[in-house]
Parts: C-alpha cells; sequence; structure tokens
C-alpha cells in the first residue's frame, strides 16, 4: 500500500474491510497484540503504517512457512 491516497488512521471496521476480514478478527488481533491499535475516547484506531506492517509481516511468515 502507499501512503500517499489513504488515511492516517482507521476505524477497525475499515481495517477489517482492507483485510478482508470481519470487525471481530480484527479485535482479535489487536487483543493478540499482532495488530497494534489505540484508543481515541471510546474507539480504537490503527495507523496505516501499522496495517502495512501487518500485511508485510504475514506476507513474510506466509511465504517461510510455504
Amino acid at each position: 500500500m502507499e501512503a500517499g491516497n489513504f488515511k492516517k488512521l482507521y476505524r477497525i471496521d475499515e481495517v477489517a474491510e482492507i483485510l478482508n476480514c470481519s470487525p471481530r478478527t480484527v479485535y482479535r488481533l489487536v487483543s493478540d497484540r499482532e495488530l497494534l491499535a489505540f484508543q481515541i475516547r471510546s474507539s480504537l484506531r490503527v495507523s496505516f503504517d501499522e496495517i502495512n506492517r501487518y500485511i508485510q509481516q504475514s506476507i513474510e511468515k506466509s511465504q517461510d512457512e510455504g
């Protein structure tokens, strides 16, 4: 992903859409500290850089396994 066309912070539902999974899965990733998020008042936000890091790490992990 290139940062130029993307927002800096994403809500959990937006992260789920990017990762093509459910919001529940994203909450689980955050809970397991596989995806770092922070709280703004009562809602969680994930940075663009963190989403990109998670995707890259997942790609590398799948290549190592296969």
